[in-house]
């Protein structure tokens, strides 16, 4: 997550080796402006995220993510 001054691994946030269909990763709450996921190492060089929900509070205001957004590559 962004802390405001560069990225930072949320708690038990690097995965190492995992096949699974599903998998859940759970932390404490953060404050934050933005979220990034990094695949390293797919199989066949294919990443398989097909869902990622951010929870929170507050006010919400979605942003389709491009190519030029902080975060995105």
């Amino acid at each position: 997550y962004w802390n405001g001054y560069g990225w930072t691994t949320v708690q038990n946030g690097n995965v190492f080796n995992n096949n699974r269909t599903v998998f859940k990763l759970t932390f404490s709450a953060v404050t934050t402006t933005a979220v990034r996921v990094v695949v390293n190492n797919a199989q066949a060089n294919y990443s398989r995220i097909v869902e990622l929900e951010v929870w929170g509070s507050g006010t919400s205001n979605y942003i389709m993510p491009s190519s030029n957004s902080k975060g995105f590559k």
